[in-house]
């Protein structure tokens, strides 16, 4: 496989889009923003793909401003901050969403999530970087 593309698998796993965040859904936030690290590369190739060969010069410039967005540092570690942070959270949600609550169950993942956001806090920022 070259640089930058995805092993799509098979079967099901052969189509792979960016999910559309939901407006109450925590883990389709999560979901988001994990598919958009891993298609990266391929969202920055359409939009190269749009700036060059854009019939319309507004959606050039729409596609050059994305972008020059996307490529930029603010963005790429607010991606991946989010991506950290989600990450920690991502069980806690589920749980929390079910219908059934086991409150004593819901009461020791926060208190993960809590240990994990202070374990980022104090010695996850090398790794991070």
């Amino acid at each position: 496989m070259a640089t930058g593309e995805l092993d799509t698998g098979r079967g099901c796993n052969q189509v792979r889009t960016l999910q559309q965040a939901g407006a109450t859904r925590w883990s389709s936030y999560f979901g988001f923003v994990t598919r958009l690290i891993e298609m990266f590369g391929a969202a920055r190739t359409v939009l190269e793909n749009i700036i060059d060969n854009a019939i319309d010069s507004k959606v050039r410039l729409q596609a050059d401003n994305a972008y020059n967005a996307m490529i930029s540092f603010d963005f790429v570690f607010a991606l991946h901050l989010l991506y950290e942070v989600m990450g920690i959270t991502y069980i806690l949600c589920q749980d929390l969403q079910r219908k059934l609550i086991d409150i004593l169950n819901a009461m020791s993942f926060v208190s993960i999530s809590k240990v994990l956001f202070q374990k980022l806090r104090e010695d996850g920022w090398n790794t991070f970087f």
